[in-house]
């Protein structure tokens, strides 16, 4: 069926407790343990979630909630934030929704919480107890020792790639193509713009040259016709390309 570790037991219980608190930080922090291969993007978003699921089923509407529910809210949580949480955890949360469901069948005045409570103090007490503390710093102890002992040979390593040119970076922009996509489009808009304004105004600037100095059609010189013929041509290309650019923008 599966077993729950014992950091995962005091993460579960210090959950529940955060939740009968009414902290959503907290129980965010717990958690993330709980996921402890998962990175959360948004974390503020994630607390915002667990407030309204407090909000819902601690602070207005209790009495009339299960455990059923409650996780089913939880999974949907879960697979909103893609968190790797143990399926012992829900397993657990199942079996609990069960026994409730059967407790309430038989006394319909049962609260699950009041008879889970005592279990999860006694985890809350064992986490923190002289003997569990006293494993934790030993473990910690351990793992500095550890580290302290690693790091002159992961630094020999690093050292020795470098010295050999062999140390590679990778680099991952999200969103960069669409950036230089919008450079890409702005800048053809400046110079079909530029373009446009050079012509019109060549145009204008030249018109009044007379006949008998430049050759001209029905009184406009050639090169002042030209000219507009240019703008015109630069200012149409550039009315379809805003269209299209916010045609594009619409459907994303």
């Amino acid at each position: 069926v599966g077993k729950l570790t014992s950091r995962e037991k005091y993460d579960f219980s210090s959950f529940f407790i955060a939740m009968a608190n009414q902290q959503p930080k907290i129980m965010a922090n717990h958690m993330q343990r709980l996921a402890s291969n998962t990175e959360i993007q948004n974390v503020s978003l994630l607390e915002k979630d667990l407030e309204i699921l407090v909000d819902e089923f601690v602070t207005y509407d209790f009495e009339h909630r299960n455990l059923d529910e409650l996780t089913s809210r939880l999974r949907k949580i879960v697979f909103d934030y893609k968190m790797s949480i143990p399926g012992t955890i829900f397993l657990l949360l199942r079996t609990l929704a069960i026994l409730e469901g059967i407790g309430r069948i038989i006394d319909p005045e049962m609260k699950i919480v009041e008879v889970v409570k005592p279990y999860g103090f006694k985890l809350f007490k064992e986490q923190y107890s002289p003997k569990n503390l006293n494993y934790e710093f030993q473990y910690t102890l351990s793992n500095l020792f550890s580290l302290l002992y690693s790091s002159p040979l992961d630094l020999k390593f690093i050292l020795k790639k470098i010295k050999n040119g062999k140390i590679y970076s990778h680099i991952e922009l999200h969103g960069l193509d669409n950036f230089l996509r919008k450079i890409d489009v702005n800048t053809n808009k400046i110079v079909l713009s530029f373009l446009f304004a050079v012509s019109l105004i060549s145009g204008a600037l030249m018109i009044d040259v007379p006949p008998s100095r430049m050759a001209s059609f029905f009184g406009i010189p050639w090169i002042s016709l030209i000219s507009f013929i240019m703008a015109l041509s630069f200012g149409f290309i550039l009315v379809i390309y805003l269209i299209r650019n916010r045609n594009s923008r619409n459907n994303n």
